[in-house]
């Protein structure tokens, strides 16, 4: 939920507050009442958008001894609580604002008041509610950019200096954004969340401020000439029925779920310069489509729909619902090549990036699938057949076809294209581009994905007890570790620079 806050209440008092009070004793203390009156300021103010209720509390000693709750009226103005049969003498008042009537969710303020009480009279109060922002924070932790690239940051406010204290609502339009160096990087922001975009390397302190409490949070923002970081792309159950894409660092840290909701959003691919990912999902309901995306998960667009994959000039029922898988980019980012599976068969088919000049490449009788684009732009490999797979180059000048290896499946270039990572099922195999070469990487794995520098490769293996986990791997084929927890289910990876 967007944050909402800071706001100082003035209960206004109604009369005066009385000089003298009681006495206290063994005997039953006598006892007054007092009145509270509420003022519900107009909406187009912080504090009535972010509350809908006031509890009341008053103490004697520390102890509560009367309850009550007040919810705003659906007119504003001004709303009444009596607090009758209290005990004669000093007590407290106590007060917190909520966000939802019925005193319900965080609190957004909070104030307590000294009061006393005269036998047989009532005491009319004043109360102020001040903020409870204790902190503001901003995520990720020791960000990094690239010059010309935007990362996307998160402000949040708390009850409590430590991460984990309650949150507090902030109005989207209290939030403020600069920039300490923006000859570093600059800031592009709406409500609590901001892109900051490098300009040159160096460090800029990014700042976002509650405007209405002036609490402020800040992170250092590393802008770098080049990418120093690699990141890996995979999709995982997300708990809502679905799969999402998911993405983090390969130790581990840093993971960051990018996209939402009962989708199988699955196959994620990096476009070269690791702004856009491209991926498979069944967002529109019947068969599956590939999406593209920024990289944080922003703009998401539907660039294939159903059409006349076999040339008989009609979108037949079984091209409807047609399902669309493997995307990967050309290397200047302008096309997608991907797979299509229909009634009519599968093929190996191109699109461009927004969507338009849809071409399908392959033969629908031949079964192709998993296609990957090679880094030159020249070639796209991907493998042919059902239960037994070869693995074939189409050189797209010529629309020459070269089988490469016998056997295999899911094909992926090497970032200098001179190899192409391969699966058996039984084996992740790696063989040069001209069928030559071919060496056993020792290991069961299924869709592999290379390291930027070319030096490891993700991929995925199915474990004796069920689901499907990611490892990496050098490609000399030492070194093979797993990438994820045990217990957590992963798939289709993808690497890239960023």
């Amino acid at each position: 939920m967007r944050q909402l806050t800071r706001f100082v209440w003035l209960l206004l008092a109604v009369g005066a507050l009385p000089g003298c009070g009681g006495t206290r004793g063994t005997a039953p203390r006598p006892t007054g009442s007092a009145t509270l009156t509420i003022e519900w300021p107009q909406r187009s103010r912080l504090i009535p958008a972010a509350s809908n209720s006031v509890a009341v509390q008053v103490l004697d000693l520390g102890v509560p001894i009367v309850h009550q709750i007040a919810d705003r009226p659906a007119s504003g103005g001004f709303s009444t609580i009596t607090l009758a049969n209290l005990p004669v003498g000093d007590l407290e008042v106590a007060a917190d604002a909520f966000p939802l009537t019925g005193a319900q969710g965080t609190p957004q303020a909070t104030g307590r008041a000294p009061i006393r009480i005269e036998a047989g009279k009532t005491t009319d109060f004043a109360l102020t509610l001040a903020s409870t922002i204790a902190r503001v924070w901003v995520d990720p932790p020791g960000p990094t950019v690239v010059v010309g690239r935007t990362t996307l940051l998160n402000a949040r406010a708390t009850m409590a200096e430590g991460a984990g204290g309650a949150l507090v609502l902030v109005a989207p339009e209290k939030w403020a954004w600069r920039s300490a160096n923006p000859a570093v990087a600059t800031v592009n922001a709406t409500g609590s969340q901001a892109d900051v975009i490098g300009v040159t390397e160096g460090a800029a302190k990014i700042i976002a401020t509650d405007t209405e409490s002036g609490v402020s949070g800040w992170v250092e923002v590393t802008v770098t000439a080049t990418p120093t970081q690699t990141r890996i792309a995979f999709s995982r159950p997300n708990g809502a029925g679905g799969w999402s894409i998911f993405t983090r660092y390969p130790d581990g840290t840093g993971e960051t779920q990018v996209t939402t909701g009962a989708f199988m959003d699955v196959q994620p691919a990096w476009s070269a310069d690791a702004t856009r990912i491209a991926f498979s999902s069944n967002r529109p309901g019947t068969g599956s489509d590939i999406h593209v995306m920024n990289a944080d998960g922003t703009g998401l667009t539907r660039v294939t729909v159903p059409t006349d994959i076999d040339g008989d000039g009609a979108v037949a029922t079984g091209e409807q619902n047609w399902q669309t898988g493997r995307p990967s980019w050309s290397p200047d980012g302008t096309q997608i090549a991907f797979e299509v599976a229909c009634v009519a068969g599968a093929s190996i088919c191109t699109v461009n990036a927004d969507g338009t000049g849809f071409q399908r490449l392959t033969d629908l009788g031949t079964t192709c699938t998993s296609p990957s684009w090679s880094p030159d732009g020249a070639a796209i490999a991907y493998d042919v057949g059902t239960t037994a797979t070869s693995v074939w180059v189409k050189t797209l000048a010529t629309a020459t076809e070269t089988q490469v290896a016998l056997d295999g499946r899911h094909p992926m270039w090497s970032p200098d294209g001179r190899r192409l990572a391969c699966t058996t099922g039984a084996e992740l195999f790696l063989i040069n581009a001209d069928g030559t070469g071919r060496v056993g990487l020792g290991v069961d794995a299924g869709r592999p994905a290379w390291s930027p520098d070319g030096s490891r490769l993700a991929f995925r293996r199915f474990p004796p007890t069920g689901g499907s986990e990611l490892w990496f791997i050098n490609a000399d084929g030492t070194g093979a570790v797993r990438f994820t927890d045990p217990a957590v289910e992963e798939d289709f990876p993808a690497w890239a620079l960023r």
